[in-house]
């Protein structure tokens, strides 16, 4: 694959994985939407990271902040804080001692809201591949 259609998988993937999370939080698995959301800003930063690197040989993190600062993005304290939040959603939803204390922080609204960040930042970082 050349580097344009590294950027497509990255970002078709990032795509599928956003409705993943809303289709996952329709039927009230609020961990799992937000660690499928985390999934979904992950793809979209390797997407990036490819773009400005010239590169097909993403980092392999879930860290997202560390991710978007070697993909040479510009983000504000806002978006960095963002990102550090989404960031643990990797670990909470997916090992058993977070993921019990994390199912009783995941409510219906906590999810909403978390989710609304997760699609914002997911949404920018999708138009600064254009």
């Amino acid at each position: 694959m050349d580097i344009k259609e590294h950027i497509d998988y990255w970002t078709d993937l990032a795509i599928e994985d956003m409705d993943s999370a809303n289709v996952i939080f329709s039927i009230g698995k609020n961990s799992w939407s937000l660690f499928i959301g985390h999934l979904a800003v992950e793809k979209a930063l390797k997407a990036l990271w490819i773009k400005n690197n010239n590169s097909s040989n993403v980092p392999k993190t879930h860290n997202l902040a560390y991710l978007a600062e070697k993909a040479s993005l510009n983000l504000d304290i806002s978006q960095i804080e963002t990102l550090d939040k989404i960031s643990t959603f990797n670990l909470e939803a997916r090992y058993p001692d977070f993921k019990r204390r994390f199912h009783s922080i995941a409510t219906k609204e906590f999810t909403q809201a978390m989710l609304n960040q997760i699609k914002e930042i997911h949404t920018w970082l999708l138009s600064q591949l254009k």
